[in-house]
C-alpha cells in the first residue's frame, strides 16, 4: 500500500482475506487511515498483519463472541 513511485507505506500481508473492492486508505491530518473489509464478516483475525503479534486465545474468544452477538 503506497503512492506510485515511492516506497510503500505498508508492505505486510493482512491477517485474513480482504475484499479489496470494499477497502480503502487515505491520509487525513498527516495520518494514514486504513479500512480493510474482511472477506468473511464473522472471521476473527488472530492479528492485523501476518508476522505481527497474535491475539491471546482469551481475547480472540471474546472478540468472536462479540461478533456473534452483533450478528443477532
Amino acid at each position: 500500500m503506497g503512492v506510485k513511485g515511492n516506497p510503500p507505506f505498508l508492505d505486510e500481508e493482512p491477517g485474513g482475506s480482504v475484499k479489496a473492492s470494499e477497502s480503502y486508505w487515505m491520509i487525513e491530518d498527516g495520518e494514514l487511515h486504513i479500512q480493510l473489509q474482511k472477506g468473511l464478516k464473522a472471521d476473527t483475525w488472530p492479528m492485523a498483519c501476518k508476522g505481527h503479534q497474535a491475539l491471546d486465545p482469551l481475547t480472540q474468544s471474546e472478540v468472536q463472541k462479540k461478533l456473534l452477538l452483533e450478528r443477532f
